[in-house]
């Protein structure tokens, strides 16, 4: 990243990312519902009136010089942030959950038919 923020960009690499973005868009529309799910996203961003904006013609137009601004405008100090993700539930939390479970289901058989569940009560 020090070199394209220096705008040493490799014009083959460059000329390679925009075709593999090319690519996945092309991949992901092959099928009704990768139509749907991409045009779905844009309902919120567009007024009513708005286009569909060509999303190949937009990444053709990106430059080298268009990579090394948005590098050192974004990807600064200033505007990192520390994320801490803290699962709701682990494995061994759910295997503790799950033993417990079965512990309660387990308990409610009775020891006068030898733990067996009939579907009658017994007598």
């Amino acid at each position: 990243m020090e070199k394209i923020r220096q705008g040493e960009i490799d014009p083959e690499k460059f000329a390679e990312a925009k075709t593999a973005l090319k690519g996945h868009l092309a991949l992901s529309m092959e099928t009704n519902f990768g139509r749907v799910h991409w045009l779905n996203r844009w309902v919120l961003a567009l007024a009513d009136d708005d286009p569909v904006p060509d999303y190949e013609a937009m990444i053709d137009q990106v430059t080298p010089a268009d990579l090394t601004r948005m590098l050192t405008t974004y990807f600064v100090p200033q505007r990192s942030y520390v994320l801490m993700h803290v699962p709701i539930l682990t494995v061994y939390r759910g295997v503790w959950i799950a033993g417990g479970v079965i512990v309660l289901a387990g308990s409610g058989s009775s020891s006068k038919n030898g733990g067996r569940r009939t579907g009658f009560a017994a007598k």
